[in-house]
């Protein structure tokens, strides 16, 4: 059999549904171009047998319509099926994964993007920049993509980004390097707004935006909220900023059965003024670790707002904040203040750090609470 005929769409392509228990009629078909009704025909002319037709089988049919199923079957012939992968992939009703490796390599250093090709992946965008602006506004509902530049070294610029991948469903997608490089990002302003909004079973990460920055204006505000199950990773925010101003607004909340990690932010920044708004609120049964939070920092403020409030057994860890820091003025707010059930742990804060101010107004009772300014409260 040609694998390329029709027949071969048919049959294979299995859409993503329950077969009903209940009999009908296998022998009718509304309409006679579509898969299904293609099947019948093919299975009353090459099958001689009066056994009757498998239910099964034929629920195995392509869903596409007539229409697409002879698109597709053109592309195949042209071995061109795989640069409409998405497209073939949502008309068959069929979870696929493209190829990871890189399918846009460079654009140009100052550009607008309003919609992104869902089965590809990104390489560099805005990058060595100088003055202008960019902007990305809708970054793939595909479930398995990578980014991995976007204003990298730039001077001066303004770059936002607005909405990458909500709604996902069993998503495994990574954003690498957002204003950050081997160079320095000079000046200007950079905002993320939405990343990964209401997605089920994801296992996302995002490993660096802003480091190295010098006297620019960050912002993230909202990291994969509203998430059903899976993991959150966060590597680095912030990194090694000179005279920044950072803020991120809110990580994972709403979320149910959720796993996160942020490893680091603001670490061993210099005269930055860095805050967080709301990490982890309203969550259920989440396991939640923030690693460093303005370690080895010199100079600047850093302030921390909320962190796991009214939420529902949760674990949370909260290992070092402003940990080795040199006259840094550091706050926090509240952390873990109305939640039920379940521990906290926060290990130091302001620990072998000089020339402080600190504060610390809420923190849940009878919790666990290590270091606090060398343990001299």
């Amino acid at each position: 059999m040609n694998l390329l005929s029709p027949l071969f769409f048919a049959l294979l392509l299995v859409p993503m549904q329950l077969v009903s228990a209940r009999p009908r009629d296998l022998s009718v078909d509304r309409n006679p171009f579509t898969p299904k009704a293609f099947l019948i025909r093919y299975w009353s002319q090459a099958i001689k047998t009066n056994a009757p037709k498998s239910e099964f089988l034929l629920s195995k049919a392509s869903p596409m319509t007539a229409v697409d199923l002879a698109t597709f079957t053109k592309l195949a012939e042209k071995h061109d099926l795989s640069t409409h992968l998405s497209q073939f992939c949502r008309a068959a009703k069929l979870l696929c994964f493209p190829d990871l490796s890189s399918s846009l390599p460079k654009n140009t250093p100052t550009s607008s993007f309003s919609g992104y090709q869902e089965d590809q992946n990104f390489t560099n965008y805005g990058n060595n920049a100088v003055g202008g602006d960019n902007s990305f506004e809708k970054y793939s509902d595909f479930p398995t993509n990578s980014f991995r530049q976007y204003s990298r070294n730039s001077v001066g610029q303004h770059a936002g980004f607005s909405t990458y991948a909500p709604h996902g469903n069993v998503v495994d997608q990574s954003f690498d390097s957002y204003g950050s490089g081997g160079g320095v990002t000079t000046g200007g302003a950079s905002d993320f707004k939405n990343y990964h909004d209401s997605v089920n079973v994801p296992d996302l990460t995002y490993n660096n935006y802003g480091a190295d920055a010098v006297g620019r204006d960050q912002s993230f505000q909202a990291y994969s909220n509203n998430a059903n199950s899976g993991k959150q990773t966060f590597t680095s925010y912030a990194r090694k900023g000179n005279g920044e101003v950072s803020e991120f607004k809110t990580y994972a909340n709403n979320s149910n059965v959720i796993e996160t990690d942020f490893a680091n932010y603001g670490e061993t920044g210099n005269s930055a003024t860095n805050s967080f708004t709301s990490y982890g609120s309203n969550e259920n049964i989440p396991l939640s670790e923030f690693k460093n939070y303005g370690v080895d920092a010199n100079g600047g403020t850093e302030t921390f707002i909320t962190y796991a409030d009214a939420g529902n057994f949760a674990t949370n860890t909260f290992k070092g904040y402003a940990k080795n820091s040199i006259d840094v003025e550091a706050s926090f707010t509240n952390y873990k203040g109305r939640y039920f059930g379940a521990g906290a742990n926060f290990t130091s804060y302001g620990q072998e750090s000089t020339r402080k101010k600190i504060g610390f107004q809420i923190y849940s009772p009878n919790e666990i609470f290590k270091e606090y300014q060398d343990k001299h409260i």
